[in-house]
């Protein structure tokens, strides 16, 4: 199994205007979120059966729900103060 990881450094300084920012930032970023939760969804539900009728995982159906965990990992590294390193707007996978 290939696992990622998610390397997250401690800064004190913080800026007050890129806290602005993660508001307004904030918006696309749920909306590519919530479009991509839906996505997974619906692929993990195939890959459930596809792995139940065929015995083996659907490679594509794997990356897009592995997409949506990255993601989802990065937006909450992000909006939870934990690094000022803001994530892409459109997944770098698609």
């Amino acid at each position: 199994m290939k696992s990622f990881k998610l390397d997250v450094k401690y800064k004190e300084k913080a800026s007050r205007w890129e806290l602005a920012m993660r508001l307004v930032y904030w918006i696309p970023l749920v909306i590519v979120l919530w479009i991509l939760s839906i996505l997974a969804a619906v692929c993990w539900v195939i890959q459930l059966l596809v792995v139940l009728f065929a015995g083996k995982r659907n490679k594509t159906l794997q990356k897009i729900i592995l997409a949506r965990v990255r993601y989802r990992a990065k937006f909450a590294a992000y909006y939870g103060f934990l690094t000022d390193e803001r994530p892409e707007i459109v997944p770098e996978e698609f």
